[in-house]
């Protein structure tokens, strides 16, 4: 292989990686208000809410052996965002009863954050 094919191999690798994390940051904006607007913005929420839609999915694919163009990427990468949030949010709510609110987010977050770990190492 050639210097200038993997150099561009190398490029669209990282543009994709990139719009993968453009793409989770940016679902998670919308994603933050409603949980401060709707919640009382409880910033530990929110705060790990962004980290979490905002650096799993691109560590989830980078671990990916598939490389796909950018837009497929960033569709991807949504998906991933969304199923993060559904999880966080989920968790969230049915805990901060019995936790508090911010044991409730560190608890989501930490289980979110296991579950992408196991759902890599399994596959």
């Amino acid at each position: 292989m050639s210097t200038d094919r993997a150099t561009a191999e190398g490029t669209s690798g990282m543009a994709a990686t990139n719009a993968v994390l453009v793409t989770g940051l940016l679902a998670a904006l919308p994603a933050v208000l409603v949980i401060y607007l709707r919640f009382d913005g409880n910033l530990y929420a929110v705060f790990l809410t962004t980290l979490a839609m905002g650096a799993l999915p691109p560590y989830s694919y980078s671990k990916r052996s598939r490389r796909d163009s950018p837009g497929r990427a960033a569709l991807w990468g949504l998906g991933v965002a969304l199923a993060v949030f559904a999880a966080f949010l989920g968790l969230w709510v049915a805990l901060r009863e019995s936790l508090g609110a911010d044991g409730a987010a560190l608890v989501a977050f930490l289980a979110v954050l296991l579950a992408i770990y196991g759902a890599l190492t399994v596959r």
